[in-house]
């Protein structure tokens, strides 16, 4: 994926806006432009994303199929959308569909998401009607079949579609209703005429809206700890903001769960950083042969919050090593400012003990045998400690 990153960057990257946008994952490629009518929009793609991907399949060598690619309109009036011509790409036709599939996800013409249900639910059958060959199974390891095999199917890209106070919900929720009863019964070995309530609570099975709205908020929550410079962080802001035209699914959850997220009008989750150090910068700061007045100085220094410090002493006798290293361990009180606090100290990767060793085996190699001791602050060779480790 992270080469794909680079290879496509040419193509992906460019303004999402209110006028379109686009996105890529490994090999897939999707953009969308948006105009007042289904012609115009055609005619937008057709001049500008045509062009552009057909210059960049011979920049790169890559070869878009024209049968995996798909053409959809998006609106709920009738009005705006006319009959448009095919676009042409790489010599043929794309002619306009009603539903397309975008990393796993199907998207209808009207947004209504029920052929997205419908696949998911048709796949999740298949494969309870393959649980329901396997034969000798207790209920408990049939149950972590059903869990970890066809509840995630069911609930792929939940948040695309499911919100408590969305209209028709009920119809959406029914369907995979049906695949909980058809997994209910195989995992008991029950009756048809059983109802789902009841199948449910003795096969240890949570109710399906209670598992999608705690999946759903859990995916809103997570997304609170984005970046801002993330493009789902910028929608979360849009969130924030009534819709006056149609409120996608996240939104509808986002304004159920508001005061949860947001309590008393107090400040917004902190965002959650990459990572804790960057990939640029070097955790261990070295400090070699310091001298002895200088100690205190350079130990009142490093020494602060999240600060470890670690000793190493290395001696050679007969092109045989001893090594040794301690780290500074409990907690520190100081002065500061009046008061007293206390410094917690944890171990930082360092990299001195291998930097010193192969220096010493750098000593080794180029001079003769005996006794060799480090060198400590005053200048002075320490006695050499006894070899314990070849």
């Amino acid at each position: 994926p992270i080469l794909y990153v680079l290879y496509n960057a040419s193509l992906v990257e460019q303004a999402n806006d209110q006028y379109g946008g686009a996105i890529g994952f490994i090999d897939d490629y999707t953009t969308w432009v948006v105009g007042p009518t289904s012609e115009l929009n055609t005619q937008e793609i057709q001049r500008t994303v045509i062009p552009k991907a057909e210059a960049w399949a011979r920049e790169s060598g890559a070869t878009f199929e024209a049968e995996k690619t798909g053409f959809v309109h998006f609106s709920r009036q009738p009005r705006k959308l006319l009959r448009s011509p095919p676009l042409m790409f790489n010599g043929a036709e794309i002619n306009n569909t009603d539903r397309v599939k975008i990393l796993g996800v199907t998207l209808d013409g009207k947004l209504r998401m029920d052929a997205h249900v419908e696949r998911v639910t048709t796949a999740a059958t298949a494969k309870c009607l393959a649980l329901a060959r396997l034969k000798g199974l207790r209920p408990k390891q049939m149950r972590q079949l059903y869990r970890s095999v066809v509840v995630p199917t069911t609930d792929y890209a939940a948040s695309s579609w499911f919100s408590q106070a969305r209209r028709g919900i009920l119809r959406l929720v029914s369907r995979v209703e049906r695949v909980q009863k058809m997994g209910a019964k195989i995992i008991l070995r029950a009756f048809n005429g059983v109802a789902l309530r009841i199948l449910e609570a003795e096969a240890s099975l949570e109710p399906v809206r209670e598992r999608l709205t705690r999946k759903v908020a859990a995916h809103l929550a997570s997304l609170t700890s984005l970046q801002g410079n993330n493009l789902l962080r910028q929608c979360m802001q849009d969130m924030q903001k009534r819709a006056t035209t149609q409120e996608s699914p996240l939104q509808e959850t986002w304004w159920a769960y508001r005061k949860q997220y947001n309590p008393r009008g107090g400040p917004t989750p902190i965002p959650l950083r990459t990572w804790i150090t960057p990939p640029w910068k070097n955790p261990a700061e070295q400090c070699l042969e310091v001298e002895q007045s200088r100690v205190k100085e350079v130990l009142d220094r490093e020494q602060g919050y999240g600060t470890a410090i670690l000793y190493t002493d290395a001696s050679i006798k007969q092109r045989c090593s001893s090594k040794h290293m301690s780290s500074v361990g409990g907690d520190k009180t100081g002065d500061e400012g009046g008061g007293r606090r206390k410094v917690g100290r944890s171990l930082i990767p360092a990299r001195r003990l291998q930097q010193e060793e192969r220096a010493t085996h750098r000593e080794v190699s180029g001079r003769p045998d005996g006794e060799m001791g480090t060198k400590s602050g005053n200048g002075k060779d320490n006695d050499p400690v006894p070899s314990t480790d070849n």
